[in-house]
């Protein structure tokens, strides 16, 4: 899943900051084991596998859809 890496440590950085971008993930990761790097889309593969899914920071969402105008 993670070329030998330990899942666990991914687990860890997803209980510290399950917020956390893709990209910000792998350079986090690559900190952890050694300079390993890890493309966002393995990344977001493993995450699936281990049933670790992502929250998105309430800030950051959208205020909703777009108004736009009613045609007659």
């Amino acid at each position: 899943m993670l070329g030998g890496t330990d899942p666990a440590v991914l687990r860890d950085l997803v209980a510290e900051q399950n917020d956390a971008t893709l990209a910000h993930y792998a350079e986090r990761l690559a900190e952890r084991t050694g300079g390993r790097r890890f493309d966002p889309s393995t990344l977001s593969r493993a995450l699936l596998r281990l049933d670790l899914p992502r929250k998105k920071d309430a800030a950051r969402r959208r205020a909703g859809p777009t108004r736009r105008p009613r045609r007659a």
